[in-house]
């Protein structure tokens, strides 16, 4: 018959683990720091041995920092997520998490260090991503905070409404809302073919058309 006790090696001696008699044990919860262990073995005929010691390091748990190419944007865009991952041991398993309706859920598929979203209509999105490593490790990052605005709202007034044969329009143009800084084209309508089509060169605010017959 054997008897078994193992030992943890605290400030250079070694100790009993109270009630750590059995050929398998677990140890309580570890912070970050380094571990020794061994095992030692007593039979009744006095056969007496000592184990290998095994050393266990801990380390901090990772740090995980989520970015996105925009945290604002017009109805209807696209959140385009990163996450980078420092510290830790170990291979990295991703999955990502949205905020809805007051609960954390499981974006089906988001098991990558970038995730795309469909399609968000206006309001306030909130994303973050669960980071784990199989040894053990695991860290939830910050809430990423994404604002959903309205698209803007387009404004065009012209100077005069009726012009004789040979005459010009100019309009003018007023955008409110949105976000961002604005780029311009203007089109016109062409009643041959009933399809809009752009005006090359008339990409400002205000557009004086050619001359009209």
């Amino acid at each position: 018959t054997s008897v078994l006790q193992w030992q943890q090696q605290i400030s250079g001696f070694w100790s009993d683990i109270s009630g750590a008699i059995s050929s398998d044990y677990t140890t309580p919860v570890l912070t970050v720091g380094t571990y020794t262990y061994r095992l030692l073995v007593t039979q009744a005929t006095g056969c007496f041995s000592v184990s290998n010691s095994l050393i266990i390091n801990v380390v901090p748990d990772p740090q995980v920092t989520v970015t996105a190419a925009l945290d604002e944007f017009c109805d209807g865009g696209t959140a385009d997520l990163h996450v980078e991952v420092t510290g830790g041991t170990g291979s990295i398993q991703y999955q990502w998490e949205e905020f809805i309706s007051g609960v954390w859920t499981i974006i089906s598929g988001a098991i990558s260090q970038d995730y795309t979203s469909p399609p968000l209509t206006t309001g306030d999105h909130f994303f973050r991503v669960i980071v784990t490593q199989n040894s053990g490790c695991q860290t939830i990052s910050d809430q990423y905070h994404i604002i959903v605005i309205p698209d803007p709202v387009i404004t065009i007034q012209p100077d005069v409404n009726i012009i004789c044969s040979g005459g010009v329009v100019n309009f003018t143009s007023s955008v409110s809302g949105g976000f961002g800084t604005p780029a311009y084209q203007w089109e016109q309508f062409n009643t041959t073919n009933s399809l809009w089509e752009v005006i090359p060169g008339a990409n400002s605010p205000i557009y004086t058309t050619s001359i009209l017959i």
